[in-house]
């Protein structure tokens, strides 16, 4: 588990330095509404609130640092698929998985800034339900100088193959070469998308552009997962 720690300056309400002030900010809770405020401009992640169709109401620093913002007022109003996601569903689906479970977390993707800047994040989620309004809320961390997992055996195999197929030109007709690969680069982007969508087929197969039923046949073909369970739910 991954913690991360930031300061939280709150100031004294007027009135309260003596014991009845004291006693008003126990009656209050440990944590008031101005430190939660305070906690999340400081936020080392980048915190954003949308309504319910994806539009950003309110976002931190980190955030804007992210998106390369200069200003709040430049998030306000527009749709975090803007800056959040590598495709134009994949955003999409975190929100569709986000609505049907009320949280989601470690789901991997990209962030694009305004001036060209690409940040992998790590985000996790919450819908948020007060005073009869509803609305997301995203943390978004960036992992990009995280140690990178121990590579997956399946990975490996692709520089070896490409290194192994460049000797094959000349010597064999071009759709040979192409036939023996499609195989190969099919599965590794099942893979993938599988792994980008904690193992939900159905997002899955939203990802790569196939029917559920397509996604199916080839998880049975390259022997992926167990097929005995559903997981839309």
């Amino acid at each position: 588990m991954l913690v991360r720690l930031a300061p939280v300056h709150g100031e004294p309400a007027a009135g309260r330095t003596g014991p009845r002030g004291r006693a008003a900010q126990a009656a209050e809770g440990p944590v008031n509404e101005a430190l939660l405020r305070a906690f999340m401009q400081s936020s080392p992640d980048g915190l954003v609130f949308c309504d319910p169709s994806g539009k950003v109401i309110a976002a931190n620093r980190a955030f804007l640092a992210l998106a390369q913002l200069s200003a709040e007022e430049q998030a306000r109003g527009q749709a975090l698929d803007r800056w959040v996601g590598r495709t134009g569903i994949e955003l999409g689906v975190l929100i569709t998985n986000l609505r049907q479970r009320g949280v989601v977390g470690l789901f991997i993707t990209s962030m694009r800034g305004e001036y060209g800047g690409n940040t992998e994040v790590e985000i996790s989620a919450a819908v948020l339900n007060a005073d009869g309004q509803t609305m997301m809320a995203f943390a978004l961390r960036d992992i990009e100088r995280r140690l990178k997992p121990e590579a997956n055996p399946a990975t490996l195999a692709m520089p070896r193959s490409v290194s192994e197929l460049t000797e094959l030109v000349g010597r064999t007709p071009l759709k040979d070469i192409v036939s023996e690969t499609t195989d190969l680069i099919e599965q590794l982007c099942i893979e993938t998308a599988l792994q980008m969508t904690n193992d939900n087929r159905a997002s899955a197969a939203l990802l790569l552009g196939l029917s559920r039923q397509s996604l199916y046949v080839k998880l049975r073909r390259y022997g992926l997962g167990s097929l005995g369970t559903d997981d839309e739910g």
